[in-house]
């Protein structure tokens, strides 16, 4: 079984475990985008320390799969670096220093933002990934 094959073996068991093909808005593109996400983000994850650790040759990969309320966007580990979003009230824009949202000036409400619109970046379900090296490698380097 090539490297490719096993990432995609994976990525069905993940998508069977969420029940990626029951949600309401699914289709093949969102299908599509979730498992280019899903190798880009093991791709990202494998290169930087925050997002991996490695252990008996293997990487652990902390994956988070997010929707957004406001235009659907599905991604993995692709929230905006650069906006953030309130919990509380409809106020998204850029990231703020302090937890205080502008908007309405509550405490503790910032929420990650979509890359896409910049609104409310819902958490759907997260896992810590065990693959082995030469798979997050494979995947790094956009190997089949």
């Amino acid at each position: 079984m090539t490297d490719e094959q096993k990432l995609r073996e994976a990525f069905e068991r993940w998508a069977d475990d969420y029940g990626l093909r029951h949600e309401p808005n699914y289709s093949a593109h969102t299908e599509a985008d979730c498992w280019a996400a899903w190798k880009g983000a093991l791709s990202h994850a494998s290169a930087t320390a925050e997002e991996c650790s490695v252990d008996d040759h293997a990487v652990h990969v902390q994956v988070e799969c997010r929707r957004c309320d406001v235009c659907d966007h599905i991604g993995i580990n692709d929230s905006s670096m650069t906006h953030g979003a309130c919990h509380d009230c409809d106020w998204q824009g850029p990231e703020q220093i302090e937890d205080k949202c502008p908007g309405c000036g509550n405490h503790s409400c910032m929420a990650a933002a979509c890359p896409e619109c910049g609104g409310r970046y819902v958490l759907l379900t997260d896992r810590r990934l065990r693959v082995t090296i030469d798979q997050a490698i494979a995947a790094k380097r956009g190997e089949k």
